[in-house]
């Protein structure tokens, strides 16, 4: 007999794919893994409880680095502030009153003074030191401040200044004592003036390039770091571009300078 619309062929000869067979598969199915519904909402609520923690942990995990940079913010503050204690605490230098005494040293005859100040007169205060008004520290620097003031570079990292003096630049007082400087015999002071002769007239710059070698303080420490590198340079520059000729004459004049007393 076939089955009618809805049922189940009980004899498997209408060829319906729900025969016999077929259904007792599914029963046994049934019978052979009733827990099967139990483990796989097992597993899903397992997932939904590793999903929860990982995203707790990466909530965690933020909200760690955000206390870690507010503590490094912290950190930096304080530091900060200890700094600020500390440069408050020293005492300033005033930058007048250095140059004030550079200048009575060099109108007394100090030669060193001279050549110091001829080096800051060239440029002019502003290229020497500038400060920032609220804590005087310097916000740029040179050669010449450290000279001026008898310090290493190290040594005015938190230095405060006050009281920087306006001096303008004035090549030709510059000049005048860097030549005076020379004439008295003062070895960097002859390199600078080489230095400011080597194009317009090198015989005399190759001249006191020679007067400054027979000169040279072996064992006094340079006021510039640099002028030792400097009296090699423009040696080997003058004697490349000059005649025989003109060689022999610079050294001619050299071998007979004097250093004057005024």
């Amino acid at each position: 007999m076939m089955a009618g619309k809805g049922t189940v062929c009980r004899t498997g000869v209408c060829g319906c794919p729900f025969g016999a067979a077929a259904l007792s598969d599914v029963m046994a199915e049934r019978h052979h893994n009733p827990l099967k519904p139990l483990v796989v909402g097992t597993l899903f609520m397992g997932l939904i409880a590793l999903a929860t923690l990982a995203i707790r942990g990466i909530v965690t995990l933020s909200e760690h680095q955000q206390s870690g940079e507010e503590a490094a913010l912290r950190q930096a503050k304080q530091w900060e502030a200890e700094r600020e204690r500390r440069i408050a605490a020293r005492p300033k230098i005033d930058v007048a009153k250095a140059y004030g005494e550079l200048q009575r040293k060099a109108a007394t005859g100090d030669h060193d003074a001279m050549l110091l100040l001829s080096s800051i007169l060239m440029v002019g205060m502003e290229e020497v030191i500038q400060i920032d008004p609220a804590n005087g520290l310097r916000t740029s620097s040179s050669d010449q401040l450290e000279i001026l003031v008898g310090k290493q570079f190290d040594e005015l990292l938190e230095q405060p200044f006050t009281n920087v003096p306006v001096v303008r630049p004035d090549p030709i007082a510059a000049r005048l004592l860097l030549e005076k400087a020379a004439r008295h015999g003062q070895a960097e002071a002859q390199v600078r003036l080489a230095q400011e002769l080597e194009n317009s007239d090198p015989k005399q710059a190759l001249r006191w390039i020679m007067i400054a070698d027979r000169g040279w303080p072996a064992e006094k420490r340079t006021i510039f770091f640099s002028t030792n590198d400097l009296r090699n340079e423009l040696r080997s520059r003058l004697l490349g571009k000059l005649s025989p000729e003109n060689i022999a004459e610079a050294q001619y004049q050299a071998t007979y300078f004097r250093p004057t007393q005024q």
